[in-house]
């Protein structure tokens, strides 16, 4: 039996024992009963919903780790793998996750909101950045106005075709049009990080596509804070909050810089404390990395501050400020990041409504093909504009192609702000069978960008780039 064949059958393995799990008809009715254990003791059980969430939380990990082993072995993306999977298990479609496990796996989204955040501004080094400033601000603005200029009046337009047409205010129309634009600048520096480091590729194409996908995930971060804080009363107008929708241009100002503000200080903090302790302590980095970002979630959410960015900054800072000491930090948050991956991509597909996305997915293809065609032509002339090679103009635009990780987690903090209202379901689904389509086809595009601008296996096997792709999501 094949490597493949044994992963699919243990993937169904598991689903059916979930399944079998689920429908067992001895399952508890009484909360309050009091039991006997094997002792003779007496006790009352836990609560279903909480046994029901922690089962829920081991099939989604496992289940999507499995289909990531397989999604792996056909050279396909995994964090795809983690969708499907969720999508399968989910409410909308077998149900063995149901919608209140997913609100019991909130915590869960919080803390893989913050790693994400905190390996994106771990990936930031200004050096890099310094040395290429010129055709990195030029491709990535090359890139953003193409998207924002084409894709911003063809929402408005075509507000029916793409699901929107129930929102009758122009102005809330336009703010979700400008997300959806914003979403579609978004880039994967893990997917170029991956797949540098497998391919092996060092060269100018390659130098400047990593430097592209980390400044524009933070550029995205602060982009999304400002356009979410002004959407804010404007949505809230639509829905028929009034009191919400009562803010003045400098209130609303002032609260966004309070937030932008606030985020980068209690990041600051965060990584003047997580500095501290590995220079003092340096010990059991797991579980202080683990509860530093529960921290991080819990104060931002306490301050209504943003725990994205905060998060962000803390990594910035400690690759950049602190680098010799927090390089074991970033080694053990690469360890964590597996089976958090799993569990939060594998949310964020138990959430797409599969019914809503039958009607969609029409609009999900144009958008990714409009999308696509205009950072491939906005980024190459961005790049001729630098001075680049006519090779890396051409070919450096495969890079940005793939989306996850950062643009999956605003996506998630966008349905979570909006939810009561009726666009919110619309514009996450559309959003996250975008980022699935370009997540597929994204790394098959790069790789044929490196190997046609003839910077595969450039480095050597000791010059690659240092991350493992081993169990990458």
């Amino acid at each position: 039996m094949t490597e493949r064949i044994r992963l699919l059958v243990a993937a169904i393995a598991v689903m059916v024992f979930a399944l079998f799990v689920q429908r067992w008809p001895g399952r508890l009715d009484d909360p309050t009963a009091v039991l006997t254990d094997a002792m003779g003791n007496a006790f009352v059980p836990r609560s279903e919903g909480l046994l029901d969430t922690t089962a829920g939380l081991g099939l989604l990990m496992l289940g999507a780790w499995l289909f990531g082993r397989l999604a792996a072995g056909v050279r396909l993306p995994k964090i795809s793998a983690y969708l499907v999977f969720g999508a399968m298990v989910g409410p909308a479609a077998i149900s063995l996750v149901t919608d209140d496990q997913l609100k019991n796996l909130r915590l869960v989204d919080d803390l893989a909101i913050a790693l994400i955040a905190l390996t994106a501004g771990g990936e930031i080094e200004f050096h890099m950045l310094r040395k290429q400033a010129k055709a990195v601000l030029l491709v990535t603005l090359g890139a953003a106005i193409a998207v924002f200029t084409v894709v911003t009046p063809t929402i408005v337009w075509g507000s029916e075709f793409f699901g929107f047409g129930e929102v009758e205010s122009m102005s809330a129309l336009v703010m979700l049009a400008l997300l959806v634009a914003l979403f579609g600048t978004a880039t994967s520096p893990a997917v170029v990080i991956a797949t540098l480091a497998d391919l092996h590729a060092r060269g100018p194409m390659s130098r400047l596509s990593l430097s592209v996908a980390v400044l524009w995930d933070l550029a995205l971060v602060v982009l999304f804070a400002v356009l979410v804080a002004i959407a804010g009363p404007i949505f809230a107008a639509e829905m028929g909050d009034a009191t919400a929708a009562l803010h003045d241009e400098g209130s609303l100002i002032l609260s966004l810089i309070q937030k932008l503000g606030g985020s980068v200080l209690l990041g600051a903090v965060a990584g003047l404390g997580l500095t501290w302790y590995l220079r003092r302590v340096k010990v059991h980095l797991p579980i202080v990395i683990v509860l530093s970002c529960f921290a991080i979630a819990i104060v931002a959410e306490s301050l209504h501050l943003k725990a994205l960015i905060a998060s962000l900054v803390a990594g910035l800072l400690l690759r950049n400020i602190w680098e010799e000491d927090s390089e074991p930090l970033f080694e053990t948050v690469e360890e964590l990041s597996l089976p958090v991956y799993c569990v939060f991509f594998a949310v964020a597909g138990a959430r797409i409504d599969l019914q809503l996305v039958m009607q969609i997915w029409p609009a999900a293809l144009v958008l990714v093909c409009l999308r696509t065609a205009l950072v491939w032509v906005g980024a190459g002339i961005g790049a001729r504009l630098a001075g680049e090679s006519k090779s890396t103009a051409m070919w450096v635009p495969t890079s940005m192609i793939a989306q996850a990780g950062v643009s999956v987690a605003l996506a998630g903090v966008f349905l979570e702000t909006f939810h009561s209202a009726d666009f919110a379901s619309t514009f996450y689904n559309l959003v996250l069978v975008t980022i699935a389509i370009h997540q597929l086809v994204g790394p098959v595009l790069f790789q044929v960008g490196l190997a046609k601008s003839g910077e595969v296996g450039t480095g050597g096997a000791g010059d690659a780039t240092p991350v493992s792709v081993s169990e990458k999501p």
